[in-house]
C-alpha cells in the first residue's frame, strides 16, 4: 500500500512539472525622457546629453544623485546667462542672470522664456575635484497664469 501512495505522488509530482509555454519575446518601445515634473500643462522631462551651447565652466543638475549619474539631466547652464530645460518636449534655451552670494556659498538664478519662469536656488557643497563642487537646492518653475511646482535638485558645476 505504501509503495502505491508512493509511486501516486512520484506521478503527480511529475505531471505537475511540464507544460510551460516559453515566453514570446517582444520588441520593447524605445526609451522616451524620463519626465520629472508634469501638470496639464507644464511638463518638464530630462535630458541625456548637455547643449553644444554649453562649453567650459557649467552647471548640471537632475533630480538626485542616481538621476545625475545616470545622466538624467534636467537643467543645465554655462554659469552666466545661458540655460537648458527640457519643457514640454522641447529643448528650450532660457536666458537669464545668476548671483553669488557674498559669502560665495549660495546661488540664485533667474531666468524667462516666454511665460515661463525657473529659479534655481543652490548651495555649494563639498569640493569634487580640483574645479567642481557639488550642489544642491531647488528649481521653480513658474507659469504666467500662476502655477508654480518647486523641485529639489542635485548637481555639479565646474570647469
Amino acid at each position: 500500500m505504501d509503495r502505491r501512495i508512493t509511486i501516486i505522488i512520484i506521478i503527480l509530482s511529475l505531471a505537475s512539472c511540464g507544460g510551460e509555454k516559453p515566453q514570446a519575446i517582444t520588441a520593447q518601445p524605445a526609451p522616451q525622457p524620463e519626465k520629472i515634473i508634469e501638470d496639464k500643462t507644464l511638463v518638464i522631462s530630462t535630458f541625456d546629453t548637455i547643449p553644444d551651447e554649453i562649453q567650459g565652466c557649467g552647471c548640471a543638475f537632475a533630480a538626485d544623485s542616481l538621476a545625475y549619474k545616470a545622466g538624467h539631466y534636467i537643467y543645465a547652464d554655462d554659469i552666466g546667462e545661458l540655460a537648458y530645460m527640457n519643457i514640454n518636449g522641447k529643448m528650450v534655451q532660457l536666458k537669464g542672470n545668476k548671483e553669488t552670494s557674498a559669502d560665495s556659498t549660495a546661488v540664485l538664478a533667474d531666468y524667462k522664456v516666454d511665460k515661463i519662469e525657473v529659479k534655481l536656488n543652490f548651495v555649494h557643497g563639498r569640493q569634487i575635484g580640483e574645479e567642481s563642487t557639488e550642489e544642491t537646492g531647488t528649481i521653480t518653475i513658474q507659469q504666467d497664469d500662476g502655477q508654480i511646482i518647486t523641485k529639489s535638485i542635485y548637481g555639479e558645476c565646474g570647469c
